[in-house]
């Protein structure tokens, strides 16, 4: 550990002197900042608000403990706590001297100001209130804005927020020592822009540590700025030593560029580029690719760098490489709405091996997730999805257009042959859709469904496919109950350009059928369906029996419930599909191919808990406490369960399978009882086993300033029925969290365990120092197959 430890020391500190030495944008900011800090007395910066305002807008007034001089109508003297303001910008000192003609004001000793949202101290000062300019002799500045504190012997104050100064000390912190620091001969600041220094020395607790004769820091509280940002370092068993330096490019104010370098001194250079444009409020994108010339490769399966021992894959591939991309936006017309996923990669261990950091699988997924809503294939799936859709709504009904390609890593770099990769593309699929409506003058409803398919793979049936499904429902409602019964038709035409003869198939239930080819080139399936849908609701409200809140400022954040109200809603759902036989000769490309029959009743019962809460606040004056409400469904249990009747009678294999026509009970619980708690949990719980089958459960707390902590477990039991399946059984046990050592201290922990073969998954510890105007983290992580050691830091950006 020691060894590990002392590249990385040493690269913090080479780090930070190429940081503090670069000639070019520095620090850079790669997200807008929403946040704007208040002003606080830090820095000796200290200001109170004067009562006196002026009767007129953009009239100065003055007041002072008395006049010492008058001097016609040229300019009047005035000592002791003398304050000049308009009513927007505020000056005071220790004395005045005021100009009346030409709007110029003297001030000296202990001069504090609030001047175009900024707050500055002196020990001398000038400022023209007519264009409102002026200089500072000794001063110091606060820009609440950027959060950006400077001093110097000489500031020159422009108009619209922009400064120039000589020997100045430039930084984000608070403090006579501030955490980091720039001292700067000479510079200028501009509100929209950067801080532009000459002659510059950057300095750790005032100690410097690295010079440089020109420096530019951003220095735009709501802009974007250009610059590098924070890189990451680490160590690890498998990757080696690391380092990745991202530079951040904002290229306009819809569009920015992230270049991302990426050092593994066992590996390789790994190069990364990221795109995102938001062009108007229907249109962005997310553009990430990266590309990394392995040095090690594995060319048998039994080779220790394979990340999946094992599963008979190689990877000879030094070429490695991952795409990925979400996009939103239209075509011609914001009607016609347009979507793209990519998900395309070199071999099938680059997602496994590159999880964590700027690059990594998760960190892409989560900002995907984020921003789009749209999630992307595990990272140990079989195939990753791509696809691109053109839909728009209509007032009664919509259309779509999509391509998909599956690719099937497996099949790459000389694992198998390509003639054998199954992989299914529908290149295209057209939908339209009927949304459900009334038919005019009838009780009855109507929706369907039509849907074109092309089927492409390389090994497989492919063809054609068109599918229609009308669908009638007629709506009974009464004050008990409602009933909603439905029919419908399912119909499949197809054209099939090539049959698979060799081998079998299994279908989506699990059945095993053998390939073959039919006479007719053009078959068809037709089927109904029918079912019923009741439900119901019942509930009651329950007053609870608590002390009004007095409306008194003291009271202020205090809360109680005054309500509880308990909804009953019990529901029944029937659907039938006849049963079908002799549709082997049919192609299958998916499970749509083949009506299986279905005959099930589903029962379910809800309860759901909902409280109203009201508590003292102040009124839109600020000053005047007042009563809110509002309401919260604090919990909701869900119990539900299905009869399959089709299973009842079923009698093919009953001496290895008993019938088992009841589903699993399932219970689902979700509990938010108290500020800062929340459960969710779901059970399985089957009756010929009497044991549970499937567990998922979360418990999760969150105090503020104290931290947070979870623990959940999820639990999948070996099963085998002739309904359902599974080989073997899984018990994973995941909980971590963070806890406020100290006011700044942060200790995070997260531990996943797989209970049923008694491995550990992850181990990870991280030690996170939060400073006012930085952080600094220690990370250390062991998995199955790797073990990480991380720094990261970051200077908050202004």
């Amino acid at each position: 550990m020691k060894r590990r430890l002392v590249p990385i020391l040493v690269c913090t500190l080479a780090l930070t002197c190429f940081f503090a030495g670069q000639p070019w944008l520095l620090f850079g900011e790669k997200t807008p900042m929403s946040m704007e800090r208040r002003y606080a007395s830090d820095r000796d910066l200290t200001f109170n608000e004067t009562d006196q305002a002026p009767r007129e807008k953009g009239e100065w007034t003055f007041t002072a403990d008395k006049i010492i001089a008058e001097h016609d109508s040229q300019y009047v003297e005035v000592e002791g706590n003398a304050t000049f303001t308009d009513g927007t910008e505020t000056l005071r000192a220790d004395f005045a001297r005021y100009y009346r003609e030409t709007g110029w004001l003297l001030l000296r000793g202990n001069v504090r100001a609030m001047w175009q949202g900024d707050f500055l101290e002196a020990a001398e000062a000038e400022f023209d209130l007519k264009k409102k300019e002026g200089w500072l002799k000794d001063g110091k500045v606060f820009m609440v804005k950027p959060h950006l504190y400077f001093e110097s012997s000489y500031i020159r104050k422009y108009s619209g927020a922009s400064y120039t100064f000589k020997d100045a000390k430039v930084t984000a912190c608070s403090g006579e020592k501030p955490a980091w620091s720039v001292q700067a001969q000479e510079g200028d600041i501009t509100l929209d822009g950067y801080a532009t220094l000459w002659h510059t020395t950057f300095r750790i607790r005032d100690t410097p540590v690295a010079y440089l004769p020109y420096m530019k820091l951003p220095a735009g509280g709501g802009k974007r700025q250009s610059g590098f940002l924070m890189p990451e370092v680490g160590s690890s068993s498998r990757f080696g030593f690391r380092l990745n330096m991202p530079y951040y490019w904002a290229v306009s104010e819809e569009v920015d560029a992230t270049f991302y370098q990426h050092f593994m001194s066992k590996r390789g250079y790994m190069q990364g580029l990221e795109l995102r444009h938001a062009d108007d409020s229907y249109t962005k994108g997310f553009w990430r690719f990266d590309w990394l010339n392995d040095a090690m490769t594995y060319r048998k399966d039994s080779n220790e760098d394979d990340p999946v021992e094992g599963d008979g894959l190689v990877r000879p591939n030094s070429n490695r490489w991952w795409w990925r991309s979400k996009f939103n936006g239209y075509l011609g017309t914001p009607s016609w709405r347009a979507m793209v996923d990519v998900d395309l990669v070199s071999d099938q261990d680059y997602l496994r091996e590159f999880s964590d950091g700027y690059n990594g699988y998760r960190t892409s997924r989560d900002e995907m997730l984020d921003q789009f809503g749209r999630d992307i294939n595990e990272a140990d799936a079989e195939t990753r999805t791509s696809t691109a859709m053109l839909t728009r709504d209509f007032q009664s009904f919509g259309v779509a257009g999509k391509i998909e390609y599956n690719q099937n890593p497996s099949y790459m770099n000389g694992n198998g042959k390509t003639g054998d990769n199954d992989s299914l593309q529908r290149m295209p699929e057209l939908d339209a859709f009927a949304f459900k409506d009334s038919i005019g003058g009838t009780p009855l409803e109507f929706e369907g469904q039509a849907k074109y398919d092309y089927f492409q793979r390389e090994k497989g049936t492919t063809g054609q496919r068109l599918e229609l499904r009308p669908r009638l429902s007629l709506p009974l409602h009464t004050d008990a109950v409602t009933v909603i019964p439905y029919v419908g038709a399912r119909s499949a035409f197809y054209s099939v350009d090539k049959w698979e003869t060799d081998g079998n198939t299994t279908l989506a239930n699990g059945q095993v059928e053998g390939n073959n080819t039919s006479e007719d080139e053009n078959p068809m399936n037709l089927t109904v369906e029918a079912g019923v849908s009741l439900f119901s609701e019942v509930y009651k409200t329950y007053s609870l029996e608590s002390d009004a809140l007095a409306l008194t400022k003291d009271n202020v954040g205090h809360e109680r419930w005054t309500d509880v109200k308990h909804s009953l809603v019990p529901r029944i759902d029937y659907s039938y599909v006849p049963r079908k036989t002799g549709q082997s000769d049919l192609p299958y490309y998916d499970e749509r191919d083949r009506v299986f029959g279905e005959d099930l009743v589903t029962y379910s019962l809800t309860n759901v808990f909902d409280r109203k809460r009201e508590y003292v606040t102040l009124g839109p004056d600020g000053e005047t406490p007042t009563l809110a409400n509002d309401y919260l469904d604090f919990a909701r249990v869900r119990v539900s369960q299905s009869y399959d009747r089709l299973e009842a009678s079923r009698k093919d294999e009953l001496d290895e399978y008993e019938r088992r026509p009841f589903s699993d009970i399932m219970a689902e619980v979700s509990l938010q009882p108290f500020a800062g708690w929340e459960l969710t949990s779901k059970s399985w719980y089957s009756p010929y086993l009497s044991q549970v089958t499937e567990h998922e459960h979360t418990l999760r707390y969150t105090r503020e300033g104290v931290g947070d902590a979870f623990i959940s477990y999820d639990l999948l039991q070996k099963v085998d029925e002739y309904k359902r399946r599974r080989a073997s059984d899984m018990q994973v046990l995941h909980l971590g969290g963070n806890i406020y050592v100290m006011q700044n201290l942060i200790l995070g922990m997260e531990y996943r365990t797989d209970l049923n073969e008694g491995v550990d998954l992850e181990k990870t510890l991280r030690l996170t120092w939060v400073g006012e105007c930085y952080d600094v983290g220690l990370q250390f992580t062991r998995t199955d197959d790797d073990t990480r050691l991380g720094l990261h830091f970051n200077l908050f950006k202004f």
